[in-house]
């Protein structure tokens, strides 16, 4: 009988942590964390940076997702691209600077127009120096 309290308290506790890990995913991804996540495909995993888009509401998706307009505007020779701080305080106007690791391409301003997809924000529009590039 003593041993039942230990076996309850187990697995509440890896109840419990297996809780915090997915918790991230039901939470959904935040802005910073889906501009991350197209970065990361862009630099590692350029066949999924589609993915990073609303497939509902961005005109441009499936010419991002055959790889047609979004990939070219990041030439391979300049990875790993980085980013500057994100000013978030409007989903409407999140803006950054980015780079590359050569002199060539960056840095360049960008800005993205985010939507909220159930508790997921994805990118609507995104631009580079002031020229819209995807809509």
């Amino acid at each position: 009988m003593k041993r039942t309290p230990i076996i309850i308290i187990s697995i509440l506790v890896v109840g419990l942590v297996t809780m915090s890990f997915v918790s991230c995913d039901l939470a959904g991804a935040t802005i910073d964390a889906r501009i991350d996540s197209l970065l990361y495909d862009i630099n590692y995993d350029r066949n999924n940076a589609y993915l990073n888009f609303s497939s509902s509401d961005t005109s441009d998706y499936n010419a991002i997702k055959d790889g047609t307009k979004l990939l070219p505007l990041f030439p391979t020779n300049g990875i790993p691209y980085t980013r500057d701080t994100l000013n978030t305080s409007n989903p409407d106007a999140v803006t950054t600077t980015l780079d590359d690791t050569g002199i060539i391409w960056g840095p360049k301003s960008a800005s993205f127009m985010m939507i909220k997809e159930g508790f997921t924000w994805y990118i609507h529009e995104m631009s580079l120096d002031g020229s819209k590039i995807i809509q």
